[in-house]
C-alpha cells in the first residue's frame, strides 16, 4: 500500500511536470521591440510609464511595434465632510494607445484605465504624498497592462 501511494505520487509529478503549461506572464523580455514610443500628455506620467515599457523590449525581437499612447489624468473630489471640506480624492488615469505591427502592418487601439482614490492628509504635505502614491499605482498598472497587451499580441 505504501509503495503504491510512492508510486501514484511519482506518476503524477511526472504527468504534471510535461503537461506544456506555460505561463502567459513569464518573464522572458525576448517578447517584443519598440522601434518607436511616442507619449502625449503630462510629461512626468508619461516620462515614467515610457520608463515602464521600454525596460521590455528587446533588441533581438522578431516582433517590433511602433506606440503612440495618449495620456488623460483627471483628479475629482471623492467625498466630502458635513462642512463641504474634502476627505477624500479620486484620481484617474486614462492611456488611449495605437500599436501597430511593424512586421504585419496591423494597427490595434486599446484603451487603459486606472483610478485610485487616496485621503486628504492632517498636512498639505502628507496629502500630496497621498496623491504622489495614487498616481505612481495608476502608472504602474498602466504600464504593467500594456506590456501584458503587447506579449498577448505575440502569442
Amino acid at each position: 500500500m505504501k509503495y503504491l501511494k510512492l508510486f501514484l505520487i511519482c506518476f503524477l509529478i511526472l504527468l504534471l511536470n510535461s503537461c506544456g503549461y506555460k505561463k502567459l506572464n513569464s518573464e522572458n523580455v525576448d517578447d517584443f521591440k519598440i522601434s518607436k514610443l511616442e507619449i502625449n500628455g503630462e510629461r512626468k506620467l508619461s516620462y515614467k510609464i515610457k520608463n515602464n515599457i521600454e525596460i521590455y523590449s528587446s533588441q533581438n525581437s522578431k516582433f517590433i511595434y511602433n506606440i503612440k499612447i495618449n495620456l488623460i489624468s483627471t483628479k475629482e473630489t471623492k467625498i466630502k465632510n458635513k462642512a463641504g471640506k474634502t476627505t477624500r480624492y479620486s484620481t484617474k488615469l486614462q492611456a488611449d494607445t495605437v500599436i501597430s505591427n511593424k512586421n504585419t502592418k496591423n494597427e490595434y487601439r486599446k484603451s487603459f484605465t486606472s483610478t485610485h482614490d487616496y485621503d486628504v492628509g492632517s498636512t498639505h504635505s502628507s496629502t500630496l504624498n497621498n496623491e504622489k502614491n495614487a498616481n505612481e499605482n495608476n502608472i504602474n498598472y498602466i504600464s504593467n497592462e500594456i506590456i501584458k497587451y503587447l506579449k498577448l499580441l505575440n502569442l
